[in-house]
């Protein structure tokens, strides 16, 4: 049977997780917001918020809007690889804060920017 995503989310005290297993931690490299994407129910990748190339001299506008468009042209690779679409905080061994990104959703869409700009701001 395979494994959902759903099943592996659990109430820690601050916040909903995932706790990632040792081989989706190879994956890892850091704490931040990512956009990540499943298979079976199992982490195959990663794209972190910041991970885009700003000029210096962008305001947090510029670099917001660049980031997030970077964000969402991943998840749509993702998406195009037959990976499930999360977005969430990777924090030490976690996976916090995990919701579902639909990519027809402009909710979804905009909780996604919300907490890049977030991020960058941070």
């Amino acid at each position: 049977m395979t494994m959902k995503v759903e099943d592996r989310i659990e109430q820690a005290p601050a916040c909903e997780i995932i706790t990632l297993t040792d081989k989706e931690l190879k994956i890892y490299k850091g704490c931040g917001w990512t956009v990540a994407g499943f298979r079976d129910g199992e982490l195959e990748k990663l794209h972190y918020a910041l991970d885009f190339v700003s000029d210096p001299s962008d305001d947090f506008q510029e670099q917001a809007n660049k980031a997030v468009k970077v964000a969402i042209e991943q998840a749509k690779k993702f998406e195009d690889e037959g990976l499930e679409i999360w977005a969430g905080l990777c924090s030490c061994s976690e996976f916090c804060e995990p919701f579902k990104l639909d990519m027809s959703n402009a909710q979804s869409l905009a909780a996604l920017a919300r907490r890049i700009g977030d991020e960058i701001t941070e």
